[in-house]
């Protein structure tokens, strides 16, 4: 009996000193089946999304920052280790962002961009032609006047058309590619008409003064010149001619007319063709005009102001008449040959 108690207590002894070790194997092969220690081996996932798509992200660890451990388009996710991280992200023409970040679960980052501000410089323009409109195409600028010369602004860089103009004067557009400041000067040119100078005497001088004509000899009636609007004064002279000035407020095609009043008074001698016998060779020529006793030539003649003595004379006939000749004024002599027939 003694002996059956014996081996009753040491299996007791036994089977407590087994359980706990079989139960402790149990325990740790049941654990390395578990999703929880896979995960402790699985690196978090970072997101990153942007308002502008297709933004360029680069991601840097904190303390390798020369290379991008990550980079890509927006949006964008990559698996990490766990650390600390800079994000950036960038799109053209918009402000640069960045984040930094202790990365130790997975998260999403958001990102919301400017529009960047374009980077301005300065623009002066003028003109010889002071307050001329400026008006300028680019830059967002849609041709619109933006003042006058001289001007200044300032303006995004890019390319842009400028225009200046101003009455009575061409327009002129330049373009320039503004990348810095930039002085621009225009050199206006005033439109011009045609001028017309006739004159009852031919090839009569004429003399122009106004404008950036300083009363010189600009030609000979009759005469066109080109020139800007504004206000000339035109002057028309010839020998024997009394010369004769006008004022011309000139702003399109215009023609002035200058009637010349002579310094001498003409006379004319008029023969009648049913005086002359043409019996004779050149009967005309048988007749001599004097004017104070000194013959002349021809039958008309320009005479000096005062008084004058006229002879006509032909074969065995003579006669003579006294003129007082004014400047300007013409005179006509017309011959006469006849008989009265008297009864006795």
């Amino acid at each position: 009996m003694n002996k059956i108690i014996k081996i009753t207590f040491v299996l007791i002894i036994l089977s407590m000193i087994a359980f706990p070790v079989l139960a402790q194997r149990t325990g740790s092969l049941s654990g390395s089946g578990s999703s929880g220690s896979s995960t402790q081996n699985v690196n978090p996932t970072l997101t990153i999304k942007c308002n502008i798509r297709n933004a360029q992200v680069e991601i840097f660890n904190a303390y390798a920052k020369d290379t991008p451990t990550a980079s890509g388009a927006a949006p964008f996710s990559a698996q990490l280790a766990k650390a600390s991280y800079i994000v950036k992200v960038s799109a053209s023409g918009y402000e640069e962002q960045q984040q930094t970040v202790n990365l130790n679960n997975s998260m999403t980052l958001n990102f919301n961009l400017d529009q960047s501000q374009p980077v301005q410089v300065g623009l002066t323009i003028q003109s010889n032609v002071r307050n001329a409109e400026v008006v300028i195409t680019g830059g967002g600028i849609n041709g619109q006047l933006v003042g006058s010369a001289p001007f200044t602004a300032q303006l995004a860089k890019g390319r842009y058309s400028i225009s200046v103009s101003a009455a009575g004067f061409k327009m002129q557009t330049k373009q320039v590619n503004l990348n810095g400041t930039k002085n621009l000067s225009f050199n206006l040119e005033a439109d011009t008409y045609n001028l017309t100078i006739t004159s009852n005497v031919d090839d009569a001088k004429v003399f122009i003064k106004g404008g950036d004509i300083n009363g010189q000899l600009t030609g000979n009636t009759d005469m066109t010149t080109m020139l800007p609007p504004g206000t000339y004064r035109v002057k028309v002279n010839a020998p024997q001619y009394f010369a004769e000035e006008k004022t011309v407020q000139f702003n399109g095609a215009t023609t002035v007319d200058f009637q010349l009043r002579s310094r001498t008074g003409r006379l004319e001698v008029i023969i009648p063709n049913d005086i002359l016998d043409y019996s004779l060779n050149n009967p005309a020529g048988r007749i001599s005009i004097f004017d104070n006793g000194k013959e002349i030539d021809g039958t008309s003649v320009q005479l000096t102001p005062g008084q004058h003595t006229i002879r006509i004379t032909s074969g065995a006939f003579a006669s003579q008449q006294t003129v007082n000749v004014k400047a300007g004024e013409s005179y006509r002599i017309e011959l006469d040959f006849g008989f009265m027939l008297i009864k006795q």
